[in-house]
């Protein structure tokens, strides 16, 4: 069964999704990261973040479906606003080792804005974060190139 897009409250409140983000590569060593992200459908954001080594991560739901939480140069404009929990806006360089974050409590907003070489955004929650719900105004997913 295909990812569908995220979950929609008649508000157009977006729920996370628990995660667990595990190693990409064969050589990768260490456990898996968990958290909270909202997961896009999937051909419009990237199962995994690119980068190499032990960080190279793929993204999957505690039952084990892949997620697709990397969003792609369509996250431009996006203007997210944290409802609930607190959720990190992150925009980078797929499989760069560098990023900006922007932490959202309640009530906050931000506007996406990739500057190149930035192709790709995130939404999740910061370390110790089960859940998080936001909104998304400007912000409709598009098949990756």
């Amino acid at each position: 069964m295909p990812p569908a897009a995220p979950s929609r409250e008649p508000d157009g409140t977006i729920h996370s999704t628990l995660a667990s983000w595990r190693c990409a590569n064969p050589a990768c060593s260490g456990g898996a990261w968990t958290g909270a992200v909202v997961s896009w459908p999937e051909g419009t954001a990237h199962h995994g973040n690119g980068r190499r080594g032990n960080a190279g991560r793929d993204v999957f739901s505690a039952g084990g479906r892949p997620l697709y939480p990397y969003m792609g140069l369509w996250a431009t404009g996006c203007e997210i606003t944290a409802i609930s929990g607190v959720v990190d806006v992150v925009e980078f360089q797929l499989g760069a080792d560098v990023w900006r974050t922007t932490h959202l409590k309640p009530g906050q907003s931000h506007t996406i804005q990739l500057v190149p070489p930035e192709d790709s955004a995130l939404l999740e929650g910061p370390d110790g974060v089960p859940a998080f719900s936001v909104t998304a105004k400007n912000c409709t997913p598009q098949p990756l190139p």
